[in-house]
């Protein structure tokens, strides 16, 4: 997405711009980085989940997809978590 009135957005103008795009688009998942290199605060896909009303994970170290659902695992403390 580029359009020069994105110029500026915080973390949730650009969780609802995405949204948008997600919603035109009928997206099912989205696939977030960790954080960006503007405002490095990893807070927009976070966001955007909860302007979608989608449940959401973060940090995952490994993505399996199977059929409709999916297993996200992630390091957690001093073991592994799965979400």
């Amino acid at each position: 997405l580029d359009d020069a009135a994105f110029v500026g957005s915080d973390a949730l103008g650009r969780a609802r711009i995405f949204a948008a795009a997600v919603k035109a688009e009928g997206f099912g998942m989205v696939l977030a980085g960790r954080q960006s290199i503007d405002s490095d605060n990893g807070a927009t896909a976070v966001m955007l989940a909860e302007v979608l009303g989608w449940s959401q994970v973060s940090w995952i170290d490994k993505l399996a997809i199977d059929g409709g659902g999916f297993t996200a695992t992630r390091a957690a403390g001093g073991g592994r978590g799965r979400a």
